[in-house]
């Protein structure tokens, strides 16, 4: 009878220890389950930010294209308004250079002009 009773012990200390690994095995196969589902989010966030990235390399090349298109556009513009600037003091010389030709006839007039008055005054 005590062996029976020992068995019948041990049984339900089997059947316990078995509910209680069962129990761990199904908490351990749900972890697992979750840890699955976040890998597989993981995964999904990793392409999505590798798009991303991917993305803004392209928006980034074109950008430092057009940066330098615009880059020597600018050196070209600023060549372009050298080569007017020269041209506008080149202008300004030869203006400069008329007028001090006109101030000079202008005088010559003048001297002209009084010798014809003292002339006039002569013949009278």
């Amino acid at each position: 009878r005590a062996l029976i009773e020992k068995t019948d012990v041990e049984r339900v200390r089997d059947d316990a220890e078995r509910a209680n690994l069962q129990e761990e095995l199904e908490a351990a196969a749900s972890n697992i389950l979750e840890l699955q589902r976040g890998q597989e989010a993981l995964r999904v966030n990793l392409a999505n930010a590798k798009e991303g990235n991917t993305q803004l390399q392209d928006r980034v090349s074109v950008l430092t294209a057009q940066l330098h298109t615009r880059t020597s556009e600018c050196a070209e513009f600023r060549q372009q308004m050298g080569y007017k600037e020269k041209e506008l003091l080149e202008a300004n010389a030869v203006l400069q250079r008329s007028r001090n030709e006109m101030v000079g006839k202008d005088a010559i007039i003048e001297q002209l002009s009084q010798q014809q008055v003292n002339l006039d005054a002569v013949l009278k």
